[in-house]
């Protein structure tokens, strides 16, 4: 018959509650999909509906449609190993793991042909979710999935977490998180977040200029009645002493002039396409809690911008510290990245008063959305810089090309350049990049 992937799926769950969260998840694959796809006679585009999803290989890399749930019982898709395959793997693996022993599933492959089709669909659920509906670490998941007993016993430790969250008023019967879900996320994100700073030494430490009412300390200058608080008492002895006087006169009096602080406006910029998945994400929300909270705590208002392929999530620069952690703890990974359009909206979210604006640019990956990604995101940071905003970029493993135009976004935006080691860095290199934005104004 050549290369197939057959499944059997139980009369009795080809409509029910299952079938939902195993298309949605599907649909998110085919979007994210590292090969083109197309309609099931390989032009066009796939279909994915609330009932269905079919696709195919684009011609000439078509062969045959693959349809799910398809019919009655028995189905199968013969891919004859074409580059679409990889998907096709990747959604039969999804739905295992939706229906359990409900749907039967095999191939003509053999373990090593499903490998990348697997870590397709894992990178989309995301490991951290795995450790937390199991109870098991992913890597013990996949070394057990075999064994009949292991398999049922994960089961119903998937049904039974799943049964409490619906019964808890965090997801739907469909499997979607509801509101009450999202305001326990952002908790949740918070509390961890402020837990890994306290014992760092980070909440309540000052690493820049003493903020004061009246602005910040600057050059010692002569007294010309000031506030008496203002009074230098060591620019004072200096000039005394210097002077041979065994007594202060008037004339040796020296003040503090102060200059204005002025606040600071934020623009947090996350990139969420979808290499951002897992760990990245995770760390770069908590970056953003520690970021909003610290600011905040200054009076100092920020802003959130969440982008991919465009910007999916804007939210003007203000003081309301919850708002901001729900929008941070929604965000989800996907699709490609534009920088280019992301600089572009920022400039809209900061006043046109005299105050300091900034911009935060976290990401992984040099912008891939559109024609001519770099000079179009050169030429937004240009136009920013125009409107007296300054751009900071914090770079995610970036290769050598990627440095190379963080680097230059950076320079042209006037800010500054953060390679992060580690993921587990980030929290501190934004509020690195704040501190000085704090101190310098830019």
């Amino acid at each position: 018959m050549g290369y197939t992937h057959y499944w059997r799926l139980a009369r009795v769950s080809q409509h029910s509650r299952r079938l939902p969260a195993a298309l949605r998840d599907m649909a998110q694959i085919v979007k994210h999909s590292p090969v083109v796809l197309a309609g099931s006679d390989g032009t066009g585009k796939p279909m994915a509906t609330k009932k269905e999803i079919l696709f195919n290989g684009k011609t000439p890399y078509d062969y045959e449609t693959f349809w799910f749930p398809g019919e009655d019982d028995f189905n199968f898709c013969k891919t004859s190993r074409k580059p679409y395959d990889v998907v096709v793997t990747a959604c039969l693996a999804v739905a295992k793991d939706v229906y359990g022993n409900e749907i039967e599933v095999t191939s003509d492959g053999k373990a090593d042909d499903w490998e990348d089709g697997v870590a397709l669909a894992e990178r989309l659920m995301g490991e951290r979710f795995i450790r937390r509906i199991t109870g098991y670490q992913p890597g013990y998941v996949k070394n057990n999935i075999h064994i009949p007993e292991f398999k049922r016993e994960l089961e119903r430790r998937v049904e039974s977490n799943l049964e409490q969250l619906r019964k808890s008023g965090l997801l739907s019967d469909g499997g979607d998180v509801l509101e009450e879900g999202l305001e326990q996320a952002a908790l949740s994100l918070c509390m961890e977040e402020l837990n890994e700073l306290l014992p760092r030494g980070t909440l309540g430490t000052r690493v820049y200029r003493r903020h004061s009412p009246h602005g910040l300390r600057d050059e010692v200058k002569d007294f010309r009645g000031e506030r008496y608080r203002d009074l230098s008492v060591r620019g004072t002895l200096r000039v005394a002493l210097s002077r041979g006087h065994r007594k202060l006169h008037v004339d040796d009096l020296r003040a503090v002039s102060r200059k204005s602080r002025g606040q600071c406006y934020l623009v947090y910029a996350l990139d969420a396409s979808g290499s951002m998945r897992g760990e990245k994400i995770a760390m770069c929300k908590k970056a953003g809690v520690a970021l909003s909270y610290h600011a905040i705590e200054r009076r100092d208002k920020v802003g959130l911008l969440v982008f991919g392929s465009e910007v999916k999530k804007k939210l003007e620069p203000s003081l309301d510290f919850m708002q901001l952690v729900r929008s941070i703890a929604s965000v989800r990974a996907m699709n490609e990245t534009n920088i280019a359009e992301t600089v572009q909206q920022s400039i809209t979210m900061f006043p046109r008063a005299e105050v300091t604006r900034h911009l935060i640019i976290i990401t992984d990956a040099l912008p891939t959305q559109g024609e001519s990604p770099e000079e179009r995101t050169l030429a937004a940071v240009s136009e920013a810089r125009s409107h007296g905003i300054t751009v900071s970029v914090i770079g995610i493993a970036l290769d050598k090309k990627g440095k190379s135009l963080a680097k230059r976004i950076s320079e042209l935006g006037d800010g500054r350049l953060y390679l992060a080691r580690t993921v587990k860095e980030l929290d501190m290199l934004v509020l690195e990049d704040y501190a000085q934005v704090a101190e310098t104004g830019h």
